[in-house]
């Protein structure tokens, strides 16, 4: 993780465990909802909840998130919570992704969207240039 980057560093955690031979699960995987771009959150979903992505609060969550739409506009997939769920899958190490959600139709829509794959290497340079813009900002 580069140096003023925002957010906790896991000393490429991931790596170590694959090297482990040893499976994770990826949870929050949408930041609590922040990754769909929007604070307004389904009636059965919980509250906002404290930061738990690279932001201070939720709302700077959110806005932070926003920054990706125009690489689902470029095509790189359908909605922001695609480009998350599909992102997170491109890391071997991650065996299961564990998605909350309110409906039966958002599982549907995580299904859809992991059954399409991982993001292709151009949609990850894409996100890798939006988030080097993050460093030396405030959590």
């Amino acid at each position: 993780m580069p140096a003023g980057y925002p957010a906790q560093d896991y000393g490429n955690l991931l790596g170590h465990m694959q090297a482990a031979e040893m499976g994770v699960i990826n949870i929050r995987v949408l930041a609590a909802g922040a990754l769909s771009g929007t604070e307004e959150r389904h009636p059965l979903g919980s509250p906002p909840p404290a930061p738990i992505g690279s932001g201070a609060d939720y709302r700077r969550d959110v806005e932070r998130a926003r920054r990706f739409e125009p690489r689902v506009r470029e095509g790189h997939a359908d909605s922001l919570i695609e480009a998350a769920l599909r992102y997170v899958i491109v890391q071997r190490a991650v065996s299961t992704v564990l998605v909350g959600y309110s409906t039966l139709e958002q599982l549907e829509y995580a299904a859809r969207s992991i059954e399409r794959g991982p993001l292709s290497p151009a949609a990850l340079d894409r996100v890798a240039d939006i988030q080097r813009g993050f460093v030396g900002e405030p959590r």
